[in-house]
């Protein structure tokens, strides 16, 4: 495509009437289509031109040249009769008169600006789409840009949240098991879980962590959930969530009324868990007397 010039870029309204009118050159014509493409300016000037070129080609009525015109045109610039003499009259090509188009239609000669003004119309449509696909062109990737920056910056909120909270859990599992009234109480795993191995850290300072290892995975739907027995009901610990290795790092969120070590056993339930355990029981342990 033909690059346009500095001074095309620069005088998009100045060229647009001539444009219109069909008066550039041809290498000035595709200079200013192609600056079309990208000057939204330019296309709405060359819009507003094309209805004032359209009635200009029939402002003027046709007329015929009269044959010594150049003579007399000569004579006024130099200020010297011509060299040649005048051909006679009789020589001369017979006038032909000029033949009217019927009411209602163009005359043929003056064809040419409409066409040309039909021309212009299709090639400043064909700019402006350009202009336009261009234009949606940018905004989609502008857009798709802004999405995948607000992919990112989601994801890197999401990590900096997560390590918060494994940071703070770690620290209050560190506190728990460095606590000075902290008591071990380990769980006996059951006949479902042969190789499970669990520990209660409690601290009535601290807090309670609870860790396990080699539990075995549960069905989809399903959790470990650990159960506090002060007396005869068993109260609600929490879920204990399982990693891909079977191990288990849990603070506990001690119920209300529970504030010295009790019996504790660990089950399976559906996630969320309900009031009661109802599923098979996979860990037992009480606390030393």
């Amino acid at each position: 495509m033909t690059e346009p010039t500095s001074e095309t870029a620069q005088n998009g309204y100045d060229v647009a009437g001539p444009y219109a009118l069909g008066a550039l050159t041809e290498e000035q014509r595709a200079a200013f289509d192609a600056h079309l493409e990208v000057s939204r300016a330019s296309v709405d000037e060359v819009l507003a031109v094309l209805p004032v070129a359209r009635r200009l080609a029939y402002t003027a009525p046709p007329r015929t040249v009269p044959p010594n015109l150049r003579e007399r045109t000569l004579q006024a610039a130099t200020g010297a009769a011509p060299a040649a003499a005048p051909i006679p009259a009789a020589a001369r090509a017979p006038k032909i008169p000029a033949v009217r188009p019927p009411s209602g239609s163009a005359p043929r000669g003056r064809r040419w600006p409409l066409v040309a003004a039909l021309l212009v119309a299709v090639v400043a449509a064909v700019g402006l789409g350009g202009f336009a696909r261009q234009q949606a062109s940018y905004a989609r990737a502008l857009q798709e840009n802004l999405d995948e920056a607000n992919r990112r910056a989601t994801m890197a909120e999401l990590d900096v949240a997560a390590a918060r909270r494994e940071a703070m859990a770690a620290g209050r599992r560190a506190a728990v098991l460095t606590a000075p009234d902290t008591q071990e109480i380990v769980l006996g795993n059951q006949p479902n879980a042969p190789d499970a191995r669990a520990r209660v850290f409690w601290s009535t300072a601290e807090g309670v962590v609870f860790t396990a290892s080699g539990m075995p995975p549960l069905a989809p739907g399903q959790s470990y959930h650990l159960w506090l027995v002060p007396d005869a009901s068993p109260v609600s610990g929490g879920e204990l969530p399982l990693d891909e290795e079977g191990r288990i790092a849990a603070v506990v969120t001690l119920p209300e009324g529970v504030t010295e070590p009790v019996p504790m056993a660990v089950t399976a339930e559906p996630a969320g868990g309900g009031a009661t355990p109802t599923g098979t029981v996979y860990l037992l342990g009480r606390p030393e007397a």
